[in-house]
């Protein structure tokens, strides 16, 4: 028994330390990434005198690359969760301590139902101007800075399209505000659509659909009338 209980630890040492690269390897990777986009961003902007495909082509690559940073979120996520099993198998923070991977993100482990006490349960503190250490990650944080980063560049290349949509519509176009509102509604209508999607309760998650369905149907009949 001894024997099996050493070679099991001796494997989750080794799959640790495997966890420990690849979890540093993801956020090297998530960094490049951004840098090789803000490089591409940079180059068709430079060009003289853009067309709409110019912009069609940021969009896409605007698009392409928010998929892999949320696919590397995920990849992010289980890394951690694997991470925290393995920590809770070794260690217990009895002196006030928490492993590496836990004292990283002690909130998300809690949630997934690791023991960590109360106390321990408390989110980075990032300094900002003179304010101090007084926002926490749960407001800043590297997924906030790339959504932003590529949602903005998205943002902007269907906006710089807005000459291509105002012919197809007949002349017409929007006011930018009420865009943003109407793009506003899809989103939510999506989200509920997806979180019916989680809900078990057949009724719940079909209520759930059809709100997020009539939304995104109210924000397209909105757009229509508007530009008709």
């Amino acid at each position: 028994m001894t024997n099996v209980k050493s070679s099991q630890d001796d494997f989750l040492r080794t799959e640790y330390t495997a966890l420990a690269r690849y979890f540093g390897t993801v956020i090297t990777f998530r960094f490049t990434t951004a840098a090789f986009f803000i490089a591409a961003v940079a180059l068709v902007l430079g060009i003289n005198q853009p067309t709409p495909a110019h912009h069609v082509l940021l969009f896409a690559i605007s698009l392409g690359i928010w998929i892999v940073e949320l696919r590397n979120r995920s990849v992010f996520e289980n890394l951690l969760r694997r991470a925290w099993r393995i920590e809770e198998a070794w260690a217990r923070p009895n002196d006030g301590q928490l492993p590496l991977f836990q004292h990283m993100a002690p909130i998300g482990a809690a949630k997934e139902g690791h023991s960590i006490p109360e106390s321990l349960r408390k989110y980075d503190q990032s300094r900002i101007l003179w304010f101090g250490h007084y926002f926490s990650a749960r407001h800043i944080s590297h997924t906030l800075g790339f959504d932003i980063l590529y949602l903005s560049v998205m943002a902007y290349s269907v906006w710089s399209l807005r000459s291509v949509a105002t012919q197809f519509l007949g002349g017409q176009t929007m006011d930018p505000v009420l865009a943003l509102f109407a793009f506003g509604i899809i989103v939510v209508g999506y989200r509920a659509i997806r979180a019916g999607a989680a809900v078990e309760r057949r009724a719940v998650a079909a209520l759930l659909a059809i709100i997020g369905t009539l939304l995104i149907l109210a924000a397209g009949a909105l757009v229509w009338f508007k530009a008709a």
